[in-house]
């Protein structure tokens, strides 16, 4: 069984969308997001971490 890490609600996920979409944030808040994201969608730290190139310690921040 996985473990849900992070549920956004439906405003957080449109805001965080939104964000994203813009295309002006810095990469490692860009890949923050993204990173909430897929945790959203019940991926696991390690998957997160292999897909977007990133460590446990930046991840777990």
């Amino acid at each position: 069984m996985k473990k849900n890490h992070v549920e956004l609600t439906n405003e957080d996920k449109k805001t965080l969308q939104e964000l994203l979409n813009k295309g002006s944030l810095p990469n490692r808040v860009h890949k923050c997001g993204l990173a909430l994201q897929m945790l959203d969608k019940d991926m696991s730290y390690q998957e997160v971490q292999e897909h977007l190139n990133v460590n446990y310690v930046s991840l777990s921040k």
